[in-house]
């Protein structure tokens, strides 16, 4: 009924037309579901997905990872890299909705967009971003022209301009709706906020205003709509996507990769004319995360202890899990947490060798015996079931006792960002094409909840490291800088690096024009389906 009623809705739309064509509408469904249309709240990869669709900022990524023009034509960078000076364009406007009419974006919105960011009455998760503008720093000279000063120079600033948290958003809107602009979003991007019930399905229609077109001049984006559903079950997705309810599966997760996927990661012959295998590199390392902290809720902390850290990165057959559970649709994470395609990947890291004889002497030397063995608590949502259950299996094997808590994926996200959880299953994909944006998960500086630190990792000589990349602007000098931070992480045993990402999506074989992204972002302004 929910469907239904959402054709229903958006053939409101357009009085002269009886049904939506179905032609115009990307469909896809969201298992983990989505807790914030609020750019400042994009902190997952689901709502980054929902957010891209409504929000722009002053620049964006194109498909090979370099900055390019987004609401800002041009800029300029000063010689001592502190001032950065945007041109904005003069036809971009903020969505009408039965509050609002459309106005035209300019300087003053930025500044009071990135401002909020930054007020710890946001609370925002993306607060970081902008640690390193001086105070006061967002300026707005005139309509058009929007500067930001540095408190020093920071090469990778202008990638870090492109993460949603640094969308525009309209003053007015904010203040009407307050909390509420998180399920009241209006942005500037090419489709506009239709309709949100939580937990059942999203609506988004085409922005007739939106200012991009392609290269013969066509207004953008091609689709009238969008339709996001919650199903948690991914199986029963499936069935709706052959049957062709949706237009696209995301990842691996569910049960059906066993039915399209050989062992070999090939689509099986039998799909072959049904479904578009689309498989592309992402800079993104799952891994398991340890929180160093001592006591938390009055519990004590086993993995304090460096040797226990140790004992399970030797546990996990990292060779074998990418095999069989992702059908070799990724890497083994040999090399620390910096991903494959970035030059600072380190291609082995000793520590993180499959050796379960090691781990067996680790835990004896500490005093873990099958009558007293460790016992831990893994937290992880749903879509990592099959992947819990063969890591509880691997310890098992070194006299490890692991239960297993499944948790909604809101709910994991807000209890590590509460430092609530001992070891926990965390992903970090680019948000911007820098290895600081890795790096920067152990700098002390960035403890959660204010920062992306969600292990509370603290090293002086590591945290020397970090602000010293930071100031480095000779490239090779910066990766040798990453490579020994790196390097410093997989030493102390911060983290279980459990494998590499390649984004993998199945298509329906009538749509066109879903760009790759090494960061894996649904961009859906040239999507078409043909007949």
């Amino acid at each position: 009924m929910a469907f239904i009623s959402l054709i229903i809705l958006l053939n409101s739309c357009n009085g002269s037309k009886k049904h939506l064509d179905e032609q115009y509408v990307f469909r896809y469904n969201e298992a983990a579901g989505i807790t914030s249309l609020d750019p400042a709240f994009s902190r997952t990869f689901e709502n980054l997905w929902a957010v891209n669709q409504l929000f722009e900022g002053l620049v964006q990524l194109d498909e090979e990872m370099k900055v390019a023009p987004s609401i800002a034509e041009t800029w300029e960078i000063s010689e001592d890299g502190l001032l950065y000076t945007f041109h904005l364009r003069n036809d971009v406007f903020f969505h009408a909705n039965i509050d609002f009419e459309k106005r035209k974006v300019v300087a003053e919105d930025f500044k009071y967009s990135f401002e909020r960011i930054v007020d710890e009455k946001t609370a925002s998760p993306g607060k970081w971003v902008f640690n390193v503008v001086e105070e006061n720093g967002f300026l707005a000279i005139d309509d058009q022209t929007f500067s930001i000063r540095l408190k020093e120079s920071f090469p990778p600033f202008l990638g870090i301009l492109s993460m949603k948290y640094c969308s525009v958003l309209p003053k007015e809107a904010v203040e009407k709706y307050g909390e509420e602009f998180r399920s009241n979003p209006i942005g500037s991007g090419p489709f506009m906020f239709k309709f949100w019930e939580e937990s059942q399905v999203l609506s988004m229609v085409r922005n007739p205003d939106y200012y991009e077109k392609d290269e013969q001049g066509n207004e953008l984006p091609y689709l009238k709509a969008i339709s996001i559903t919650f199903k948690k079950d991914q199986n029963a997705v499936f069935l709706d996507f052959l049957k062709g309810s949706y237009d696209m599966l995301q990842g691996i997760e569910g049960n059906y990769k066993e039915e399209l996927l050989d062992e070999n990661g090939i689509l099986r012959t039998e799909y072959a004319d049904k479904v578009i295998l689309d498989r592309s590199p992402w800079l993104k390392t799952d891994y398991l995360g340890f929180l160093l902290d001592s006591i938390v809720d009055g519990s004590v902390n086993p993995f304090l202890n460096r040797d226990i850290r140790l004992a399970v990165n030797h546990a996990i057959d990292r060779r074998l899990m990418t095999k069989v559970l992702l059908r070799n649709l990724g890497s083994p994470a040999l090399g620390g947490f910096i991903p494959e395609g970035f030059q600072s990947h380190t291609s082995h890291f000793e520590n993180y060798d499959y050796d379960p004889g090691l781990s067996m002497a680790l835990l004896k030397m500490n005093g873990y015996t099958s009558e007293n063995p460790l016992i831990v608590e893994l937290n992880t949502t749903a879509a990592y079931t099959a992947l819990a259950e063969f890591i509880q299996y691997q310890l098992s094997m070194v006299g490890i006792k692991m239960s297993v808590s499944v948790l909604e994926a809101g709910n994991l996200n807000e209890l590590v960002a509460q430092s609530k959880l001992f070891f926990f299953k965390k992903s970090w994909l680019a948000d911007y094409p820098d290895e600081e944006n890795f790096m920067a998960l152990f700098y002390e500086t960035n403890f959660c909840p204010d920062g992306p630190n969600y292990t509370h990792y603290r090293s002086d000589l590591y945290n020397n490291l970090y602000e010293t990349s930071i100031f480095t602007i000779d490239r090779i000098e910066r990766m040798h800088l990453y490579q020994k931070m790196d390097s410093l992480v997989a030493e102390e045993q911060a983290i279980v690096p459990l494998f590499y990402g390649q984004a993998i999506k199945f298509l329906q074989p009538n749509l066109v024009g879903l760009p790759s992204s090494p960061v894996n972002m649904l961009d859906l302004r040239k999507v078409r389906k043909v007949q």
